[in-house]
Order: C-alpha cells, then structure tokens, then sequence
C-alpha cells in the first residue's frame, strides 16, 4: 500500500484525473457513435423501403393501367348488356390475349349482380362474387385492388378491379372486370442489399403478412388484430378456413391500421431476444405496407469497437503520462525531503546541520529562512534550560502546598454535585410519573367500556363511570361489593372455567357473559378479566372490561332471521325453476335446437349455484340461530366416504385427479348424525377436488387415534396464502387464489362445517402451503357426536 504523503498523493490525483477524463471521453464516442451509427442505419432502412416500394407500386401501377384497359373494351360492354351464354368464345379469346405467362392467375368478367360469366379459368365461371370487396368497390364505379385467399381457387392473389362502364347510352355500369395477379409476378422484385440482414414483408391494411422472405410469418398479423380488423377480414371472407394468429409487433400492427404514410421504430424483440429497427412505407396509395425489420445489435458492438480502440489509445497514454509525471513530481519534491528530515532533528533538540538547497527558486529561500531560524533557536534553547530549572523547583513547592487544599475542596464538591443530582433526577420521575397516572386516570374514568379493579377475592376497589351507567349501580357504593351485584346469570361450569382460568391458570379469559342491569333488564357482555401480580409472582388484583353488545347481537340475530326467511323462501322458486327446465331438456316441450339446449344447459347450472347458496345461507341461518339437530344414529365411516368419492367421480374424471384412501383400526359402527357427518366430508372432499389443478392428487385417511376418531383429506393443490389462513373459517371469506380459480364459490362451506363441529363436540384444524397443498384434519370422539334437540336439520 503507497504511503500516505504530498508526493503520493498529487501522483495518484493526477493520474486519477487523466484516467477519468479518458473514460468519459470513452463513454462521450461511444454514445455518440452509437447515435450516430442508429441514425445512419435509420435513413438507409427508409431508403431501402422508399426503393423498394416505388419498384412494387410501379407493378401495380402497370396492373392498374392494364384493369382499366380492359374495362374499356365495347367487347365486354356489349356482352354484358346481353349476357347470351357463359364462356363465350370471343370474350375469351379477348381475355386469354391479355394472359402473358405465369403473371395472372385469372382475369374474369362479372355481371351487375356478381355472377361471373366468363373467366380464363373456368372454375370460376359461375361463381357468384358479390361479397367481395373489389366487386362492392367496382360496381359503383372505383378501381380497386385488395389480396385475398381465392374461395374457388384456394389460392393467395392480388385482385386488381375496374367497371365495365357504357360509354354509349349512359346505361352507368354494366358489369366488373378483375384480374387475379400471381404473388410470384411482384415478389421478385423484392431484394436486399447483402450488407443489411433483416426480414421483409409485406402486409395489407389490417396488418396480415402477405409475402416475407420467412415463409412461416405468411399470413400471420404482425401483432394484435383489432376489432374493425377483424370484421374487415370476416365480412370479405378474404382468408376463409384460415386463423390469423399475431406475431409480437403491437407497434407496427397499430402504425399499420392507423394507415400512416410512413413509420420507423427501435425496439426489444421479446421473441428473438434482440434490440431491433422495424420501418414501413405505404406501397403508392394502395392500402398496402411494405415492413423492414433489421437487428441493430451489431451497430452496438460496432460503436463498442471504436470506444475500446479509444480506451486503449488512452490507457498507453495514461502509462507513458504517468512515467513522465512521477520523474517530475519526484525531482521536485526532493528539497521538501530535506527540509522535512532537518525539521526532525530540530524537534529533537539537534541544532548543528543546516539544510542545503540550490535550487534557485522559493525552495532555496524557504531553506535559508529555515537555517536562520536555527541559528535562533540554538542561541534561546541555551539560555532556556537554565531558567526553566529554577522556575520548574519554585513550582513544585507551590503545587505540594495547592494540591493539599484542592483535594479537600473537590471532595467537598462532588458530594455536593451528587446529592443535588439525585435531588433533581427524583424530580423529574415524580412529576413524569405524576402526568401518566393523571392521563391514565382520565383515559379510564371516561372510557366507553365497564372497567373495574378488584382484589384477589373478586371484591370491587375501583369502577369507572361507563360501570354506573352500564350496570345502573352507582359506582361508589360498588366498592367493597363483588361483580356477583349484576352478575350470576350463567351457569355453575362457566364461572368454574372463568375461575380456573383467571386464578389457577393465571391467563387472560375472555368470553361472552349474560348479566343483569339493576332495573331488571338483562344484557349480553363480552368480557375480558386480566389478573396482574406482584414482582413476586404473587397475585395483586383483577382488571375486568366489559362491553355491552346486547344491541349488536340483536341486529345479527334480525339479520340471521332475514337470511333465513329469504333463503326459505327463495327455494320453492328455484325448485319450480329447476324442474321446468329438466323437462325442457328432456324434450317435454318439444325436440330442442342445439343453441336452445345450450342456453338452457347454462340457465340449468345457474340455477343449480342458485339453488347451492339458498341452501348454504339457509344452513347458516339454522347454525346461528341454535334451530339445527343433531340425532347421531349408527353408521360406517368407510361406506359414507366411499359413497361421496363415487358421487365425485365425473370430475375426477374430467380433472384427471388420482384420489387414495385408507381405513384403520375404525370402528364397526361410529354415531353420528349420517346428514351432517355427509355435509362434513362433502365440503372437504369437494373443496380439495375444486382447489387441485388438473393431474393432482388427494387422499383421503381416516383412522382412531388414541380416544378420537381423525379424519384427513390433503391434495398437492393452490394452497392457502399464510396471510389470509386465520380467516379461513370465516363466513363469506374465500382466499384470493381460490376466488381467481373458481369464482363460483359462497365462503361458507367451512363456516358450516366448523359450525357443526363446535355444536357436536368435534374440532377441525388445517396445514397449508401456498403452491404446495393443503391437509385439513377433523376429530371427533370416539364416543360420537354429541345429541342436540332442534327444529330442523341441515339441508
């Protein structure tokens, strides 16, 4: 590593600086030859699309003139007005006379309603070409020419049109001559110059390539058709049995359609992986576009090339510079060496050497300044020494004497500075600890919520005044009582499972309590007791909060009823609705057309989604209501199951699904309600199906498991997103992959079934990857669901 010194330093800055320089002037030539190099290969692109147009648009132009020579002749004006016979002879030999090689395919006459009446290609005689657009152009007078797939021919050809126009009793015009140019006659005329390598096409005005010299991009749209494209394009039948598919040129597709004169573009080509020019130029005024598209990555390396030539001119000239300034640079600093290595001895006390330099500049005078200063400073160092030896003896003698007192007094000091510290520091806590408690006592006092503190034996040592208002107790005479003042109205098991939790288990409980104001009047609470102990563990005192919800409860139970009477009566509809349909579909109502059977089939599944989520929101309804039964009776675990996997077949099937199962160690006969029990696997089961793409797998175990009955169905599906797994059992909710999946679903199959679970002493949990799968588990005693008496059951 160089040492840090003036010499060092100046040799690398300057050398920085010229390196610098020379990379930017690298940086400066390549941009600018590359932009020069872009611009350059621009104007020839367009040169070379200018040129090559005008060659094609002088075909066309010949073609054109050749149309509107034919249409002249009163042969064709004559025969048309008396249309005596197909193929007559002398309108064809006045046809075939224009033939000249391979040039046309076809040149026919068409009549006034487009039927052909005579053509140098006898399959097209007879043939009705009204749909055309050149016969719909021509018939009102307009030449015209478009390219378009023959429907008799099958063939790619440029029809070129003109009216047959009386030109003695101006009958208007009698009929439509066209001729079929051969593709073949113009695409000679295409070529490339062998310095520029890059795909020609030619393309309509809907942006079809016509003719490339990439056969596979022929008749392929160079991007995106748009909407009037593609009804120009099925209305004139012009590619009939032919699916246009888009190439990756958005840009130039819309250039194209927008029918501009002239384009050029850069861009990145994603399917080739390389930075491109694309140009195009309108072939005369006929709707037709000439397309260039050449790479332009070697205009990079090209630009590249110059620059690392630069570079290396100016990294020689960095090496043969930094030669010539280290010679200099260290020729100059010489006499600074010197003067440094006098001035060292000099800090030494060392006054004999003298520094000599001769190098007639400001260097020799600062080294004679310097030896004056020597001379100087050896005369007082002398006379120094002495005095400083008597004055350093009188000095000691002064601080033996100081030192005694200052030691007193700076102990006296900092015991002082000390206690007025722990004076201030005691301050500051208390009046900080005064604010929180003052703004904690107002947060509590006039919180929303009942709060009160009681002691370890539940008796009250504080409530606030939403207590008083909330309960109807006046708060100062509900100290020294217990919540037992409006509470009791539960059960002996809930304040045993409070107790334990609050005092035993020394936990936060939170729940759902009913309580009793001192009018009379019950309320529903949701409560929250948190104990708080003392540094030793030992238990100081509760804090209780509670929340009056009685009215929330209330609105969920009106709407519960309002779902519930609503998906009732929606039913009996949806059931007519259904039934009228199946006997449409069977044919009842008469024999069905095909479109018919087709839209009722989707009237027929709609109603079926309908017909579902009626039913879910009814089920919904009973669960929150407390309305549903439960009546276990026997049944076998394995046939139900069997049973559902049979019923889901035909998806499986359709999905290619491979589904595994296994029994063990089951018990011959399970209680359980066979209707809610079906409603359990049916949801899981289905949902692992549904959410599995196609050639995934699921399982399906069901086993004991100490003194439980576990059931677990996992797939190799989407999965669950982590971030939304803890609103999984939650009615309505549906996780952003399965909605993007299937948007069919209502989110409640799994409300429902946890639902069930809870009322029936079972429990379900769940594992899931996003992208890997899912295994949900459900459990149930072995001793069976639990009997709940209601008024009706599950649909």
């Amino acid at each position: 590593m160089l040492k840090k010194t003036l010499q060092n330093k100046l040799i690398v800055s300057t050398l920085l600086i010229i390196f610098l320089s020379g990379l930017f002037a690298s940086l400066a030539v390549f941009f600018y030859t590359r932009h020069a190099l872009v611009e350059n290969q621009k104007k020839g692109l367009l040169a070379i699309t200018k040129e090559q147009t005008h060659e094609i648009n002088e075909i066309f132009i010949l073609n054109k003139e050749l149309i509107k020579k034919i249409s002249q002749r009163n042969e064709l004006q004559n025969y048309l007005r008396e249309e005596s016979s197909f193929q007559d002879e002398k309108i064809l030999d006045l046809l075939n006379s224009y033939v000249l090689g391979d040039s046309y395919l076809a040149i026919y006459l068409l009549n006034k309603n487009g039927l052909t009446l005579a053509s140098t290609d006898p399959r097209f005689t007879g043939q009705n070409y009204s749909f055309r657009n050149y016969f719909k152009k021509s018939i009102v007078g307009k030449y015209f020419l478009e390219a378009n797939i023959g429907v008799t021919s099958k063939e790619l050809g440029y029809y070129f049109s003109a009216p047959v126009i009386s030109s003695n009793d101006n009958r208007g015009v009698e009929g439509v001559i066209v001729i079929k140019l051969n593709p073949k006659a113009f695409e000679r005329a295409f070529h490339l110059n062998e310095d520029v390598k890059g795909k020609l096409m030619v393309v309509n005005g809907e942006g079809v390539i016509l003719f490339s010299n990439f056969p596979e991009r022929n008749l392929k749209s160079l991007g995106v058709l748009s909407k009037n494209s593609q009804e120009q394009i099925e209305q004139g039948k012009k590619f009939p049995g032919i699916t246009i598919t888009p190439l990756v040129y958005d840009l130039a597709q819309q250039e194209v359609e927008k029918e501009k004169n002239q384009f050029i573009f850069d861009f990145f080509d994603i399917a080739e992986n390389t930075n491109e020019f694309m140009a195009g130029a309108e072939i005369g005024d006929t709707n037709f576009y000439l397309v260039l598209e050449v790479a332009t990555d070697f205009l990079n390396n090209q630009a590249f090339l110059i620059s690392c030539a630069l570079l290396l001119f100016v990294v020689l000239s960095i090496i043969f510079c930094s030669l010539i300034i280290i010679f200099i640079i260290s020729h100059s600093f010489y006499p600074l060496r010197e003067i440094k290595d006098i001035a060292q001895l000099i800090s030494l006390g060392n006054f004999q050497k003298k520094v000599n330099i001769k190098t007639g500049d400001e260097l020799e005078e600062l080294g004679n300044s310097i030896n004056i200063m020597i001379d100087s400073l050896r005369d007082s160092y002398g006379n120094l020494e002495f005095k400083i030896d008597e004055k350093t003896k009188e000095l000691a003698k002064q601080l033996e004497a100081a030192s005694k007192k200052n030691k007193v007094l700076n102990d006296t000091q900092k015991a002082v500075v000390n206690v007025l510290e722990d004076i201030q520091q005691e301050k500051n806590i208390s009046q900080n600890l005064a604010q929180d408690l003052l703004k904690f006592q107002l947060a509590v006092e006039n919180a929303s919520d009942h709060i009160i503190i009681t002691d370890p034996d539940a008796h009250i040592l504080y409530a606030n005044y939403a207590a008083e208002k909330i309960t109807g107790y006046d708060r100062k005479k509900m100290v020294g009582q217990t919540p037992a003042l409006w509470g009791k109205q539960m059960n002996k098991d809930f304040y045993e499972k409070m107790w334990r939790s609050i005092k035993t288990e020394k936990k936060e409980f939170s729940g759902e309590i009913i309580n009793k104001r001192q009018n009379g009047e019950k309320y529903i609470a949701e409560s929250h007791i948190i104990p708080i102990f003392k540094k030793n563990g030992g238990l100081q005192f509760f804090v209780g909060i509670e929340r009056d919800i009685t009215k929330a409860k209330e609105i969920d139970k009106a709407k519960t009823e309002f779902v519930s009477l609503a998906s009732h009566q929606l039913r009996t509809p949806l059931t007519a609705i259904s039934w009228y349909i199946e006997m449409l579909m069977n044919g009842k109502a008469g024999k069905l057309k095909k479109d018919q059977r087709k839209y009722l089939q989707e009237v027929y599944s709609g109603s079926i989604r309908m017909r579902d989520l009626v039913n879910a929101l009814l089920n919904v309804s009973r669960l929150e209501m407390g309305t549903f039964m439960v009546e276990p009776q026997s049944i076998k675990i394995e046939e139900v199951a069997n049973s559902l996997i049979k019923e889901m077949h035909p998806t499986v099937l359709e999905k290619k699904i491979k589904i595994s199962k296994s029994f063990k160690d089951l018990p011959k006969e399970f209680l359980a309600d066979l209707n809610l029990f079906r409603i359990i696997l049916q949801n899981i089961l289905s949902n692992a199906i549904k959410y599995t793409p196609k050639g995934g797998s699921v399982s399906f175990d069901a086993e004991k498991k100490n003194q439980d009955i576990l059931i677990t169905v996992s797939d190799n599906g989407y999965g669950i997103p982590k971030n939304q797994q803890k609103n999984i059992f939650t009615k309505f909710f549906r996780a952003d992959n399965a909605r993007i999946k299937d948007p069919n679903g209502t989110g409640l199959g799994l409300y429902i079934v946890k639902s069930v679970l809870d009322h029936s002493g079972g429990k379900i949990w769940f594992e899931s990857e996003e992208d890997k799968g899912t295994k949900f588990f459900v459990s149930l005693p072995l001793t069976g669901m639990r009997k709940k008496a209601g008024e009706k059951g599950l649909i």
